[in-house]
């Protein structure tokens, strides 16, 4: 996918000098794990602080913690990290 870029545009001599371009881009897609292929250490080091809060949530907040998107992530931080793990011992 590429990127879409939108401008906001003003008739006005000063709104023209101040106009805001965004861009929206679209999230990287995950790149599949194999041979010779490491997850970089900063990932690693995002993947276990996502699982850190998610035990802090179970254990502040066990209501929130069983809610399907808390479980959907921590399921998929899980197997990430179990992948990148299997990856740096192959």
């Amino acid at each position: 996918m590429g990127s879409v870029i939108a401008t906001g545009g003003a008739t006005s001599e000063s709104k023209k000098t101040s106009q805001v371009k965004r861009a929206f881009l679209p999230f990287p897609q995950p790149l599949p794990l194999g041979k010779g292929v490491a997850m970089m250490s900063r990932n690693l080091l995002l993947l276990q602080s996502i699982q850190g809060h998610l035990e802090l949530l179970a254990q502040k907040h066990p209501k929130k913690a069983a809610s399907p998107v808390a479980r959907k992530a921590k399921q998929y931080v899980q197997t990430c990290l179990r992948q990148a793990h299997r990856a740096v011992a192959a």
